[in-house]
């Protein structure tokens, strides 16, 4: 693994949303990969890169292009 990973505040800020949303989004089946270093959650550019793109491609509900929000989202009943 090559690269500075990044942290949940970072990876917000990126992708203009809160923290909470982020740590949201990574638990959703098909949400951002992370990496768990002890008990820090970290990501690898390249993975957050890839959720951005797949979610903007197929249109998957995990994506901020997608809906074009910055909050989670709660899945309809």
């Amino acid at each position: 693994m090559t690269g500075r990973l990044l942290t949940t505040s970072e990876v917000a800020e990126l992708l203009q949303m809160t923290p909470d949303a982020v740590r949201v989004m990574r638990q959703r089946p098909g949400g951002i990969r992370y990496i768990k270093l002890g008990t820090r959650v970290r990501y690898a550019p390249a993975d957050v890169v890839a959720w951005v793109s797949e979610g903007r491609s197929n249109g998957k509900q995990n994506s901020v292009a997608a809906h074009g929000t910055t909050q989670a989202r709660r899945p309809r009943p």
